[in-house]
């Protein structure tokens, strides 16, 4: 389906705010941020997003109860009175989970709590333009105690004081772009998709996608999503390659670093 190729794509500038696109609601909905990939005007104008109406399904199953969470001991123990996490999904055309990461936590173990539910979690396939694509859920959640919270430190009161303020979650674990790296990204293993059957080419930009996806600490790609296709026919293809690349692991002062990035990906022709 792919060959190896070297030089492909074009990475998009990021920036190093939180805002992917949030999880579709959920019980007790988490104001978890994710970061967004931005691009000049040109660009942006030329790999313009998959329209909210081009897509329908994806997600939890319809058929799964509302997600309700137990908060966890230790944060009763910590004195924290509220705890936020995401883990994305990676789906297939069916809806059945390939993948699960972990990508934010304000405490490891509200993280580890919330992937546990991923994985006990059924989801519904992705269409579109009626067709199923594989694609990525933002699972996120926001713990809430079930009763109150004693601060018994200075720094829960401290960082419940924050909270009312209205300051940012303070994330403990959460990915990085490129611009916070100690080195550009470098991939030592790299693929160009080929334009799938049944799909005549356009030309021009109509034949390339945008897919943001993670790079974990090891240098792997993970939970990639097509953000930008003229096409759903592009998508599996894109994926296919793009999981095939492997970078060189990234560090941010000289520690492992989960990082969220986006590249346009061009295709070419099958082989006869």
């Amino acid at each position: 389906m792919f060959k190896s190729i070297l030089g492909i794509g074009v990475l998009l500038t990021a920036t190093s705010a939180f805002a992917e696109d949030p999880a579709p609601p959920l019980h007790s909905e988490a104001p978890v941020e994710l970061p967004t990939v931005t691009v000049n005007g040109s660009r942006l104008a030329d790999y313009p997003p998959i329209s909210p109406a081009d897509l329908r399904g994806g997600g939890i199953a319809p058929t799964e109860p509302p997600v309700r969470l137990f908060f966890p001991g230790s944060g009763y123990a910590a004195g924290i009175a509220k705890g936020q996490a995401t883990v994305c999904v990676e789906l297939d055309e069916k809806g059945n989970a390939t993948d699960y990461l972990l990508v934010a936590w304000t405490q490891k173990y509200f993280g580890e709590a919330l992937l546990r539910a991923a994985q006990d979690t059924k989801y519904a396939p992705l269409l579109f333009k009626g067709v199923a694509v594989p694609s990525r859920f933002n699972f996120g959640y926001e713990f809430t105690p079930d009763f109150s919270v004693p601060m018994n430190t200075f720094d829960a009161v401290e960082r419940r004081e924050l909270e009312i303020r209205g300051g940012r979650p303070d994330f403990k674990y959460h990915p990085v772009t490129e611009a916070a790296l100690d080195n550009r990204l470098e991939r030592v293993r790299e693929a160009v998709p080929h334009f799938p059957a049944g799909y005549t080419p356009v030309g021009g930009k109509g034949d390339w996608v945008v897919v943001s996806l993670y790079i974990d600490e090891e240098g792997h790609v993970r939970v990639p999503r097509v953000d930008s296709a003229s096409s759903p026919l592009l998508v599996r293809n894109a994926l296919l390659a793009v999981h095939y690349w492997q970078f060189k692991p990234a560090t941010v002062k000289g520690k492992p670093a989960l990082v969220y990035a986006a590249f346009a990906v061009s295709f070419i022709e099958a082989p006869k």
